[in-house]
């Protein structure tokens, strides 16, 4: 149960925990045995809304079980720094590196929302369009916060010093540091940092710092990433092109989409299918 924050009332939500759940599902492939590629992870089931001001609905979100790359964007860049990606490659936040705001990230609009997107084809369909949040935090304040805490955050109505929204519409986000946090299998009223017992960690092989959604509240130009190598969760300067890291899409699936076989694991996972009208 959450407790009601400035954006949303008290909600309450179903997430897959620890560190091997048996939460992989295949999306965008109807082959018998899935392709590496085409693996996700349900991370819960979780209210949200697919209009401002709508009805919350309960839907499954997924993510990517495993980076994202593609060749398009000028974006994936190739990266010699000490949190190198995987094959040395990851992305910049955005190219002009002017801000830290989400809705103007070529992450988002350039790579995830046209590129990834587009390559989805009819698979576009089993997704839903959805309310993101975009609340800020503090960097300064980042290793002493809790999982509590970042979902509040994430969820209030602070902008960044450039402005923007605190909420955006749209089909394909990345993670939230609380999905990271509520996926670990504790009391989420101690600090997240240092902490990576879950899924979310697991899943990865040749583990690197990981884009979230979110930006700070304060002058740095910071954005939220996954740490995955020392912290459990850091901030990281937006307009750096020194920041090359991973990416992992997430998308909130339609109500109509339904359970169509497999039992979860990576040797059989969940498979989906549409409703008809």
């Amino acid at each position: 149960m959450h407790v009601a924050t400035e954006q949303t009332p008290a909600l309450i939500d179903y997430r897959y925990v620890g560190t091997n759940p048996s939460n992989y599902a295949c999306f965008g492939s109807e082959e018998s045995i899935c392709p590496e590629d085409n693996l996700y992870r349900i991370i819960g089931v979780i209210p949200t809304q697919e209009k401002v001001n709508g009805v919350y609905e309960n839907r499954v979100k997924l993510i990517k079980n495993d980076y994202y790359t593609e060749t398009e964007s000028g974006l994936l860049t190739n990266t010699n720094n000490n949190w190198p990606a995987k094959g040395g490659y990851g992305y910049r936040w955005s190219q002009s590196g002017l801000s830290n705001l989400w809705e103007e990230s070529q992450l988002n609009k350039k790579v995830l929302n046209t590129i990834y997107w587009n390559h989805l084809g009819e698979y576009q369909e089993y997704i839903s369009k959805s309310i993101w949040y975009l609340g800020t935090y503090r960097f300064d304040t980042v290793l002493q916060t809790t999982t509590n805490e970042f979902y509040n955050m994430e969820r209030n109505k602070i902008r960044t010093p450039f402005g923007g929204n605190y909420m955006t519409l749209t089909n394909i986000g990345l993670m939230y540091a609380s999905d990271f946090g509520f996926s670990i299998n504790e009391q989420f009223d101690s600090p997240l940092s240092k902490r990576t017992n879950t899924w979310l960690y697991e899943a990865i092989e040749g583990k690197y710092y990981e884009w979230g959604i979110t930006p700070e509240s304060t002058s740095h130009g910071y954005a939220r990433c996954i740490n995955f190598s020392q912290y459990g969760v850091s901030a990281y300067g937006a307009y750096d092109k020194e920041n090359v890291f991973g990416i992992r899409p997430t998308f909130y699936l339609n109500v109509n989409v339904l359970y169509g076989g497999g039992d979860g694991t990576i040797e059989n996972p969940y498979r989906i299918s549409m409703k008809e009208e």
